[in-house]
């Protein structure tokens, strides 16, 4: 291949990989605070698509990541299809003299769905109980977990197995949650070590339960919660550069994995045997590392399609 054909060729897939959306990702910024923003998802004229809306909000310092224009705090993003939100307990609480202080807590997602896999529903307290409520494709969900401990030192400390913490799961699907929180009798009989019911939904692997939740958990204490993202339409957001594969757990939609970003440019992990790539670099050795990069991904992409024809039609792209 002549050197000027080669570099057309280069030309053509530049523009074969930019991302679906129209926007010019090089005029984007993609730090917000210490976190990095990934496509699909972005600031103003950055995303994919409204779901993909990412908010900084500057008052914070350092500056926060905010989903869509929302109150939900973004804490970290994988192109695996996690997203990482911070969250706030559900509560019944009751001083000595018997005031009551209580808050709900509820969430709607519309696009993504709580992770059944990473998260589980909590529920502290010595005289407690609490409900998860919400909607599966618009299906209603309830469900509920109990603890109790008459005595200090009966509390199942380092563990939620019902006495002072109890956890169940969480169903696949779940796209809003309602949590409220309650007391079998007003904490009187243990309101010396614990004044309160808490319930929250959390990251089970970065959860671990200890007396000082029974004392006090404030209503500024924040816990990791993980949703499961995907593009829920077609596969144009990956453009040449899709794999396909059969999904897990019957997960449906796509998932961008998009390994390198360069400037509004998608461009592939490629993995290309070694004698390949040894061919392809003496035809581009004239061009630059960058245009390199796209013609290896280009020759990745057609082993993928030869590929693509044997996987069955109910797949995951991965791009």
């Amino acid at each position: 291949m002549g050197f000027l054909a080669l570099l057309m060729f280069v030309v053509l897939i530049s523009s074969i990989v930019a991302p679906a959306a129209t926007q010019n990702r090089s005029r984007c910024s993609d730090p917000c605070g210490n976190l990095t923003i990934p496509y699909p998802f972005g600031f103003d004229g950055c995303y994919l698509s409204p779901e993909f809306l990412i908010t900084c909000n500057d008052s914070f310092s350092p500056p926060q990541p905010f989903l869509r224009k929302s109150n939900i705090k973004v804490t970290n993003i994988t192109l695996y299809g996690k997203l990482e939100i911070a969250t706030v307990a559900a509560r019944d609480c009751y001083n000595q003299s018997g005031a009551y202080q209580g808050e709900t807590y509820e969430l709607g997602l519309s696009n993504f769905t709580i992770s059944k896999s990473q998260n589980k529903f909590t529920v502290i307290g010595c005289d407690s109980y609490a409900y998860l409520r919400g909607f599966r494709s618009e299906k209603y969900y309830g469900s509920g977990c109990m603890s109790v401990c008459s005595k200090r030192e009966f509390v199942d400390e380092n563990s939620c197995s019902g006495s002072g913490c109890c956890q169940i799961e969480i169903p696949d699907g779940l796209d809003s949650s309602y949590i409220t929180a309650y007391s079998f009798n007003n904490h009187t009989n243990v309101s010396n070590f614990n004044p309160c019911t808490y319930a929250f939904i959390v990251e089970d692997s970065k959860f671990n339960f200890s007396f000082k939740y029974l004392q006090n958990i404030s209503n500024t204490t924040e816990f990791p919660m993980v949703l499961d993202w995907s593009i829920k339409y077609n596969t144009s957001a990956c453009k040449d550069h899709a794999q396909s594969y059969q999904p897990p757990n019957n997960i449906s939609g796509i998932f961008v994995n998009a390994r390198r970003v360069t400037r509004g440019t998608r461009t592939l992990d490629a993995k290309i045997s070694m004698n390949a790539k040894m061919k392809m670099t003496a035809q581009i050795n004239a061009l630059t590392r960058l245009e390199a990069i796209h013609v290896l991904a280009r020759r990745d992409t057609m082993e993928m399609e030869e590929r693509e024809e044997k996987v069955a039609p109910q797949s995951i792209v991965t791009c």
